[in-house]
């Protein structure tokens, strides 16, 4: 049977009085005759024509046929066979039962509802079932012809992941699998559509003839509408307080559009120590505060005692005691001079003031130490005595940050760092400021560029008032190197290497030195040197994080960790804090359209968790569009009515002259 997929457009068939009208409305001129006199003829009474007739009827039937042509490609229309055609002869039905284990699954009941309706389909034992769903180990299909205990077995192991799942990834398989099934098969999508998962999703099977069936789970009686009964923890952090207390701070969050009462416990060494009572705002957040002693546990934990919907958000636990202090380290040539002793001295104040003194600290080791940052004032040729560029490689393949100034001959320097392949560049010479009232200027950075974010308003006018009186003038540099910062001239006065270990390489054209710039002097200096070498905590590589999210690895020493569930662990000699995905809490679902909308508009079905389907067509269908044949039908029709109406094809008015 015809169906179309855009019905409103034939109204447009309305259209089709135009030429009738065109016709009626057009009069055909009458041959002329000249006469040399009228004394002859006899007047006679014109008849009455009465009710106008269109004329040329070929023609007025092409140009209807043509409109109606018109109208039927603007439906869009297709021609549907039902499934008992399809699988007429020996091919069984073949069901795809497509699920969703991302974290939100855990609430609102979506995950019990879900295994309920595998089964309840599974008990179908005329077609042949096949499982897509998420395991911890990646993608899990099932084949087609698996046993019914071999589904359900699958199905009981399955269990939502904490982790960020994107149903892209099973969308990509499933596309696979359809490339190899010649016959047409039905997908069940069993999910609760929550927003943050399914918004990035694109996915088109319409060329697979496949129909898609939506199942939504979790959303109780108000199918495709937001949930609601959810309250989270969203945030929690432990700072220094008076006293020798520690002083935790959380943050709650209410996604219900009323206010709500509830009870936080803070739990330390194996019981409650404290518990208050909160109004959540509609729609809004709420802060609490608790203290503990400093030194008198390890760990605490903050729950949520009311009961809501979406559980795995109602815990925060965190370390107590501070991290330990990242460790900086300085290599430097035997015999320092002034300069070399003023700018170690003023790099290693630097270091130890980056973070707070308490909770984020920095703090000298020794040589034979592991550190973080490598500092290395003076840079040149004496790198290659002993082990220090050895020591600089490895630290740089392991993850380390190390940071350069050049030193004295400049020349060998550029040599050193280009036969050990860390930095290719070349310079012409030391550009020095002939005048101290007329020195060189940082650029104003870029909105593009990542450093331009923590310089605003008064603090970027104190980066570009920096004097800088003399810099390396480099002339060409390698591509795989980053210049985050010029002169007012365009000359680059930073080069960074970013290593794929996530080591990074940062070297300074000038020195640190009050004959050099000013920048040491200037409060913009300790968060430009931060940003150009990712001292932040934000901006360590995931190796020397002390805090990840669910999904998220770190490596240490060629080990790694996999964050699962959140919670606190150790790995190695790090104590690890792994938080929950916020994203998965939110109570927002995509509508029923938006879904089919995110899926190209395949021809699809949608039913509840009764069996009853939301759309027309309940039964499986097999599409094929039909516009193409009326594109060509208006192409011929078009061609036909032009040849028709051409100015060749109509009599010329005669005219006629009769004698007398």
């Amino acid at each position: 049977m015809i169906e179309f997929g855009q019905p409103l457009a034939l109204w447009g068939g309305l259209a089709v009085a135009l030429p009738i009208l065109a016709h009626m409305a057009y009069r055909r001129i009458s041959e002329k005759y000249f006469f040399p006199s009228l004394r002859f003829l006899t007047p006679t009474t014109i008849p009455r024509s009465g009710k106008k007739r269109p004329s040329d009827w070929f023609l007025l039937l092409i140009r209807i046929l043509l409109f109606f042509c018109i109208v039927m490609i603007l439906a869009d229309p297709y021609w549907t066979a039902a499934d008992s055609q399809i699988h007429s002869g020996i091919d069984r039905e073949k069901h795809i039962h497509l699920i969703d284990c991302s974290a939100s699954m855990k609430g609102w009941g979506a995950w019990l509802e879900a295994k309920r309706e595998v089964l309840k389909k599974l008990e179908n034992k005329s077609v042949d079932h096949a499982l897509l769903a998420h395991d911890s180990n990646g993608v899990r299909f099932l084949s087609f012809g698996s046993s019914k205990d071999e589904l359900e077995s699958t199905l009981s192991a399955l269990k939502p992941l904490y982790r960020k799942l994107s149903p892209s990834v099973l969308f990509k398989r499933l596309r696979n699998i359809l490339e190899k099934n010649k016959a047409s098969v039905k997908v069940h999508i069993y999910s609760d559509f929550q927003v943050s998962d399914w918004q990035d999703v694109q996915a088109d099977f319409t060329e697979f003839g496949v129909d898609l069936s939506l199942v939504p789970v979790g959303h109780g009686e108000n199918l495709w509408s937001s949930r609601t009964g959810n309250r989270a923890i969203v945030d929690a952090r432990v700072v220094p307080g008076k006293g020798g207390k520690a002083r935790i701070w959380t943050v709650v969050r209410n996604w219900d559009d009323n206010a709500t009462p509830v009870q936080l416990s803070l739990f330390a060494g194996g019981g409650k120590r404290e518990t208050l009572n909160l109004t959540l705002p509609a729609r809004g957040t709420e802060q609490a505060q608790f203290s503990l002693p400093a030194d008198g546990f390890t760990t605490a934990t903050i729950h949520l005692d009311n009961n809501d919907s979406f559980s795995a958000d109602n815990n925060r636990s965190l370390w107590l005691l501070p991290p330990p202090s990242r460790g900086f380290a300085f290599r430097s040539k035997g015999n320092l001079d002034t300069s070399d002793q003023a700018e170690k001295e003023f790099l290693q104040a630097v270091m130890e003031s980056v973070g707070d003194g308490i909770w984020n600290r920095w703090a000298e080791r020794r040589s034979d130490e592991q550190v973080d940052c490598l500092l290395l004032p003076g840079f040149s040729d004496w790198v290659e005595d002993g082990e220090t560029m050895a020591e600089l490689k490895d630290h740089l393949q392991a993850g380390g940050i190390a940071l350069l100034t050049p030193g004295e001959p400049y020349a060998s320097m550029n040599q050193t760092l280009r036969d050990s392949d860390l930095m290719n560049f070349s310079f012409n010479r030391l550009l020095k400021t002939e005048f101290r009232m007329d020195p060189y200027r940082i650029e104003a950075l870029p909105d593009e560029s990542p450093i331009s974010s923590v310089f605003a308003g008064d603090s970027a006018r104190d980066l570009y008032l920096t004097k800088i009186r003399k810099f390396l003038l480099l002339r060409e540099w390698d591509e795989n190197l980053e210049c985050p910062l010029y002169d007012r001239e365009n000359r680059p006065l930073v080069l960074i290497r970013n290593f794929p270990s996530g080591g990074r390489l940062v070297f300074l054209c000038f020195r640190l030195l009050p004959d050099w710039t000013d920048l040491p002097t200037r409060n913009s200096f300790l968060p430009l040197l931060v940003e150009l070498c990712g001292l932040a905590n934000d901006d360590l590589a995931d190796h020397q994080r002390n805090e990840i999210f669910c999904g998220e690895m770190i490596t240490q020493k060629g080990e790694s960790f996999m964050a699962e569930v959140p919670g606190l662990y150790r790995f190695g000699d790090k104590k690890i804090t792994v938080h929950p995905l916020l994203s998965e809490s939110m109570p927002e679902v995509l509508s029923e359209h938006e879904v089919f909308e995110s899926l190209n508009g395949s021809r699809s079905s949608s039913e509840s968790l009764e069996g009853e389907f939301f759309l027309a067509g309940h039964t499986p269908r097999n599409y094929q569009s039909l516009w193409m044949w009326f594109a060509l039908a208006a192409g011929v029709l078009l061609i036909v009515e032009t040849m028709l109406s051409s100015p060749n094809n109509r009599s010329a008015p005669t005219v006629k002259t009769v004698k007398s």
